[in-house]
């Protein structure tokens, strides 16, 4: 069979917060689905949220890429939360389970022991890529700049309903492809 009836696809996870190593694995993942020229990668997500320079490492691997990249926020009462928000969101294909939460994705800064109030120009450009993110897959950008602005959190019904993901699935089928 070829690769329209029998498509390749490579599966990555994301359990818990984004942090450095999550780049790396990625990447690692990415490399690899080259490789195999899979034509798709599914990356299954949930997380309360992470850093920011990795959060922009991997949207940036995820826009780069030639493979299209589905974010699956994958489990009933899962999360993408701040860091995940923005990952779901660079994705070809953004699907949650209808009872995922996605959202709050504010940034904030931690100073030792404390949360500082974050600088406006940061909340300013947050928003403003979170904004263009959607834009780049046709989705709500209004819902997507709320995610920032106001901590906005929408389960992925909601979220289905609003036009910011593409669609709700308890779990994946081919024909979503």
């Amino acid at each position: 069979m070829d690769a329209q009836t029998n498509p390749l696809v490579i599966l990555a996870e994301i359990e818990g917060e984004i942090k450095a190593g999550t780049h790396q694995y990625l990447k690692r993942v990415f490399q690899e689905a080259e490789k195999e020229k899979a034509d798709y990668l599914i990356i299954q997500l949930d997380t309360p949220g992470g850093l920011l320079k990795t959060t922009r490492d991997i949207v940036d691997l995820i826009l780069a890429s030639p493979i299209k990249t589905v974010i699956f926020v994958h489990k009933e009462g899962g999360w993408a939360y701040s860091a995940g928000t923005f990952i779901l969101l660079a994705g070809d294909l953004a699907i949650t389970h209808p009872e995922a939460s996605i959202g709050a994705a504010q940034p904030r800064e931690i100073a030792i022991d404390e949360l500082k109030e974050t600088d406006p120009k940061i909340v300013e450009g947050m928003a403003s890529w979170i904004k263009s993110l959607a834009l780049i897959n046709q989705r709500n950008p209004e819902v997507a700049e709320k995610f920032v602005r106001e901590n906005l959190t929408l389960t992925g019904k909601e979220a289905k309903e609003l036009g910011i993901i593409d669609e709700t699935a308890k779990r994946l089928r081919c024909n979503f492809f």
